[in-house]
């Protein structure tokens, strides 16, 4: 479990890209007007889910409002299903979810340079993982534009 004191910086630099004052509270998700959010592409709706507690940004009064309305209530963790949130909103696309992991610095184990094994930009391994996940996310992942070793 991701300590406190980590969970709570973790959530302010996240509240900070939402580029206006919102806050992670448990009690419902907080909707924020921001058309300048770094949470989302520009015009999108951006959700992020920290802890047991999520916040929203939307490009407009309109967007916010339906997004507050139709999401409050709804269980943190169902925010970023596909399919709870769409069940609740009229959305033509989605981007994400996204996992992201966090760890303190006393969590944080780096390992010596002679425990790392490098492979060529072109391992068969790394055409394997491309192969099994969905076209746009491997394109996403930008590994097949690496041209240098990799670890």
């Amino acid at each position: 479990m991701v300590g406190d004191a980590l969970l709570e910086h973790a959530q302010r630099l996240w509240a900070t890209l939402a580029a206006t004052p919102v806050t992670f509270t448990t009690s419902a998700i907080e909707v924020v007007v921001s058309p300048r959010s770094l949470l989302c592409p520009p015009g999108w709706v951006g959700i992020v889910v920290m802890g047991n507690a999520a916040i929203a940004t939307a490009p407009d009064d309109s967007a916010a409002e339906i997004v507050q309305q139709t999401l409050n209530g709804l269980p943190p963790a169902a925010m970023t299903d596909p399919a709870a949130v769409r069940a609740r909103l009229p959305i033509s696309d989605i981007l994400g979810p996204a996992t992201l992991a966090y760890c303190d610095r006393a969590g944080f184990q780096p390992r010596e340079s002679s425990d790392v094994q490098m492979s060529p930009a072109d391992h068969a391994d790394v055409a394997t993982l491309l192969a099994r996940v969905p076209a746009e996310d491997a394109a996403e992942s930008g590994l097949d534009e690496i041209t240098s070793p990799r670890s």
